[in-house]
């Protein structure tokens, strides 16, 4: 009768030891090669696999929303070549977030990637280390450009990417975030962001005058964003930057807000334009206004 107890007894000491080793051996951690091979590893076959699902998907709602073709009073032309008015603006969607990390590995593994949106690990969701490097690469390309203004989303993996991709401007040109351009919000607990005293704690170098004390989506009470409200934001949004008075601007935002503006708002003349940003992604742009 007392052959069970101790041969529980004994098991559970053996567990112990090998834990209490586990734990006192350093981790191991792959060989670093470069930020390049970082990037490149990314573009693995299940993000490939998320940017054109989410793509196919998000363009079928605006076509079924009647969106696509909108005649806006004001009209976007954009294009890569160079422009004789108007502005040149880099769009960024940020570096690899929490949440990114989750969906594809969900997708590798055949597995409903939306609820990992909702981890509440994922609320505000900040950027993984991955994402950090993602954002570190684009220091080469960013350091070529002269903005004189720095926009951004006020969600927190937005700000992480614009002050480490231009890290170099902080303290010589304006960082703003606005409403208008944080993430079409879907419900998800990783579409919400913190409040505007939290993030101008964390981020005291960006002037948050144009960012409301608390997410409009979590007010009165959680809840979605149509794309005619976000593609009306966006709008909006990009009137605030044709009124300001800087030529060249950086515009650190998000995937899903970047779609509804290129397929939407603006009228691009190379169809390269209109698809779905890969995290880490810059593509300068010039948008002429009439």
């Amino acid at each position: 009768m007392l052959l069970l107890p101790l041969c529980t007894a004994a098991l559970g000491a053996v567990a112990g030891f090998l834990l209490a080793t586990t734990r006192q051996r350093p981790r191991k951690y792959g060989r670093f090669e470069s930020v390049a091979s970082i990037q490149k590893n990314l573009r693995t076959d299940a993000s490939k696999a998320t940017v054109k699902v989410e793509s196919a998907k998000q363009l079928q709602k605006l076509r079924s929303d009647g969106l696509l073709g909108k005649r806006w009073p004001v009209q976007m032309r954009c294009s890569n070549g160079a422009a004789k008015s108007g502005k040149l603006l880099h769009f960024i969607r940020h570096g690899q977030g929490s949440h990114n990390s989750m969906a594809d590995f969900c997708v590798s593994m055949h597995i409903n990637r939306a609820d990992t949106y909702n981890f509440p690990d994922n609320f505000d969701a900040p950027l993984t280390e991955v994402g950090r490097q993602q954002a570190a690469q684009l220091q080469s390309y960013a350091k070529t450009t002269t903005p004189q203004l720095v926009a951004v989303s006020p969600m927190s993996r937005a700000l992480m990417t614009a002050n480490i991709a231009y890290g170099h401007l902080i303290g010589k040109v304006p960082f703003i975030a606005h409403d208008g351009c944080k993430e079409r919000c879907n419900g998800h607990a990783c579409d919400f962001r913190r409040s505007k005293d939290q993030q101008k704690l964390d981020f005291p170098n960006v002037d948050f005058q144009h960012v409301a004390p608390e997410d409009p989506c979590l007010t009165p009470s959680p809840h979605g964003e149509t794309w005619a409200e976000a593609t009306q934001r966006g709008y909006d949004f990009m009137l605030w930057l044709r009124d300001r008075p800087e030529k060249e601007i950086v515009v650190a935002t998000h995937s899903g807000w970047l779609f509804g503006l290129f397929n939407v708002v603006l009228q691009c003349d190379d169809p390269k334009l209109k698809e779905w940003f890969y995290t880490g992604e810059l593509r300068s742009v010039h948008v002429d206004f009439d």
